[in-house]
């Protein structure tokens, strides 16, 4: 979390939601934006690709850093 900055904001972003969502989860945006078909059915979050002990571990070191 300390890494980011307004030149990387974005890069990072996206490197955290995958990390918590997998790689999978993608908005209608970003895959028009890589050229890709939006497909609800492989882009939609879904419980089990959820990393739930990274998303623990961020929430923890937030709330520790507040």
């Amino acid at each position: 979390m300390n890494v980011i900055s307004p030149d990387n904001f974005d890069k990072k972003v996206k490197e955290l939601r995958g990390y918590l969502f997998g790689d999978q989860f993608k908005t209608e945006d970003e895959c028009f934006h890589e050229g890709i078909d939006h497909d609800p059915e492989l882009h939609t979050l879904k419980l089990e690709q959820m990393n739930t002990e990274m998303i623990d571990a961020i929430i923890f070191n937030i709330f520790r850093k507040a």
